[in-house]
């Protein structure tokens, strides 16, 4: 029984060693299950990881692919803008080689007309020149002499400096020579360039100072320019008047001093100095003239030897050129002569019949003589010929028919006395002619009311009257005030007659803005109502000045009769 036992015993020894390597073994196969599941996972999540890379490769794949489309689209757009910016720029070309084209075109036709133009200017001033020489009686611009002495003529005269027969002119500069004025251009374009580079070899000319310059060529009827540096009548010079006059006086002193000093200057032309800017008028009468006449009678006491014969006071501003010449007839010491001086040169009548034709026989103030001459009118004082076919002007003087018909041409005044025959005609362009009657009074001419006077000038094509023919010019609206007064109501009706005769406006370069368009004739007109503006009221004798102004143009109250 004990031994069955001990076999039961190790049986069961033997099994539990059976059991626990079986328990071992299985242990052992579920760790290797285990290892191989863990290695399958993990191969398993490299996979995930190789497709998941996979797909954002493909992702990016067809990102680039987009991207590359969306370029190839931007690069195929941007290729037809610059095909279309080529073909444009081409298009410019050929339309900037077609406007080089025809403005070279227009240039040798603008060329042709000028030479045209210019070859008409040279045969004019030879007639001009002709006729003058014939008949010097009949100027056409305004003039009056005066004698300072028995042996110093003053001559006030309206016409362009350049064209002036004397010893030497003054040109006005600034302190560096930079030929900005209109004198200096003007005598810089009729000069040759032995003028101009002994112009440029002077560096600055301080205020006041002369620089003497040789003109250039021979050929000029002024021999020499004195170039000076005046001064300006700006705001500053408002301000400060005296100042300004002081540096006048100093200007006008040190040319005529250099002309006597020199001793082979006795002719010297002097244009208006002391020229307005900054909107300002220039001060003519209250500046310019009483000082030059100052300057000029100081001179005369104190130099012992004064050589100067001749003095032209030059302006192409007949308002300037009137003024100075009313200042200098207040002044006891100038003795006025008449404004014409006529030649006795014998000349043969047929050479002034080849300059007339019919579109220049004008209508003749006067009637045909057809009494006894008498009184020395046997011979015609123009031509000095056999009076044959006497005329008789309204004023009464007698001249030959032709020769008041030469005359007439340039200007139909008389030779003689200067007094208006028939009627003068402007080139004013086309335009209308407004005047009403307002309520309200002017500054200095209170209790009257005013009178409004609406000008309006049609913009156009420049006639062959004009300076630059087949050049256009801009139309102008302007507005003119006088007091609804007697000598103000005479005005209006005169300008009503002088703007029907074409003579209010012309066309030329503007004195305040430098550009050339339609501009006041040298009938000056208030174009504000405001106190103290320069172009306004209260301004004494303004009225008196523009009858003068009038008369002048030949537009008098005889003329309301007709």
């Amino acid at each position: 029984m004990q031994h069955e036992v001990l076999v039961l015993e190790e049986r069961l020894k033997k099994e539990e060693e059976g059991v626990l390597n079986f328990k071992s073994e299985l242990e052992r196969k579920e760790n290797t299950l285990q290892t191989v599941v863990k290695q399958r996972d993990e191969e398993r999540t490299l996979k995930e990881d190789e497709r998941k890379q996979k797909d954002e490769a493909l992702t990016r794949l067809k990102e680039q692919e987009l991207a590359f489309t969306k370029l190839t689209k931007e690069f195929s757009e941007l290729q037809a803008e610059v095909e279309r910016k080529k073909r444009k720029i081409d298009d410019v070309s050929k339309e900037r080689e077609e406007n080089l084209r025809q403005q070279h075109i227009i240039l040798r036709k603008e060329h042709d007309l000028e030479a045209a133009r210019h070859k008409k200017e040279m045969v004019s001033k030879k007639q001009t020149q002709i006729r003058n020489e014939n008949f010097a009686g009949s100027m056409s611009k305004f003039q009056k002499q005066f004698m300072a002495t028995k042996d110093l003529k003053v001559i006030v005269v309206e016409d362009d400096i350049i064209n002036r027969k004397v010893d030497t002119i003054v040109c006005p500069q600034d302190k560096n020579i930079s030929n900005k004025g209109g004198i200096a251009r003007a005598i810089e374009e009729v000069c040759d360039d032995f003028y101009r580079q002994s112009v440029n070899n002077l560096t600055w000319i301080p205020k006041g100072e002369i620089r003497k310059v040789k003109a250039s060529p021979s050929s000029l009827p002024f021999r020499y320019v004195l170039l000076t540096v005046p001064p300006l009548y700006d705001m500053r010079a408002e301000a400060f008047k005296s100042s300004f006059s002081n540096d006048l006086e100093v200007t006008i002193r040190n040319i005529l001093r250099h002309c006597s000093d020199e001793g082979d200057l006795t002719s010297v032309a002097i244009p208006v100095l002391g020229i307005g800017t900054d909107g300002l008028e220039t001060p003519v009468s209250t500046t310019f003239a009483n000082i030059f006449s100052l300057v000029l009678l100081g001179e005369i006491k104190s130099s012992c030897n004064f050589d100067v014969k001749e003095i032209h006071i030059v302006s192409n501003d007949i308002q300037a050129a009137v003024i100075v010449a009313e200042e200098l007839d207040k002044e006891k010491s100038f003795t006025k002569l008449t404004s014409f001086s006529r030649t006795r040169n014998k000349r043969d009548k047929e050479d002034m019949k080849q300059y007339m034709t019919e579109d220049t026989k004008i209508a003749m103030a006067g009637k045909p003589f057809r009494g006894k001459l008498k009184d020395g009118n046997e011979n015609c004082v123009i031509c000095m010929e056999l009076n044959t076919k006497p005329w008789e002007m309204t004023c009464g003087h007698i001249f030959c028919e032709n020769c008041v018909q030469v005359i007439f041409e340039i200007k139909p005044v008389c030779p003689m006395c200067g007094s208006i025959q028939g009627i003068i005609k402007g080139d004013q362009p086309p335009g209308t002619m407004k005047r009403r009657e307002m309520g309200y009074s002017l500054p200095g001419c209170t209790g009257c009311g005013t009178i409004e006077i609406e000008y309006e000038i049609y913009g156009g094509v420049q006639g062959e009257q004009h300076p630059n023919p087949g050049k256009s010019f801009n139309g102008s609206k302007r507005v003119a005030y006088f007091p609804n007064n007697k000598q103000g109501k005479l005005i209006a009706d005169l300008l009503k007659i002088a703007f029907d005769r074409k003579l209010v406006f012309t066309i030329g370069r503007s004195r305040t803005t430098g550009q050339e368009g339609v501009i006041w004739n040298d009938i000056h007109h208030k174009t504000s109502s405001s106190h103290g503006h320069q172009f306004g009221y209260p301004d004494e004798g303004y009225l008196d000045r523009v009858l003068d102004e009038l008369k002048i143009k030949g537009v008098t109250e005889k003329d309301l009769k007709h």
